[in-house]
């Protein structure tokens, strides 16, 4: 293998590791990302899915926590 394969492969092998691809996502919402990526990441996509995602996860929890709170009150009523 030429030393230009080499350094192509190698590069393969990092992108591969780091980088990802959505093929569906619609168009107002890749937009709206990627504004929120540009103004409050620093245009750091990767941070801003994780912040996305950390926030996700705890909206879950929150709603979960809420609809007990809910239902032990109709409970109580």
């Amino acid at each position: 293998m030429s030393e230009f394969q080499d350094k192509v492969d190698n590069i393969k092998k990092k992108v591969s590791r780091t980088s990802l691809y959505i093929g569906r996502i619609p168009e107002k919402t890749k937009t709206r990302f990627i504004e929120v990526a540009n103004t409050e990441f620093v245009e750091d996509y990767g941070l801003c899915l994780k912040y996305c995602l950390e926030q996700s996860i705890e909206y879950q929890k929150v709603k979960k926590q809420l609809f007990k709170l809910i239902e032990q009150n109709d409970k109580n009523l």
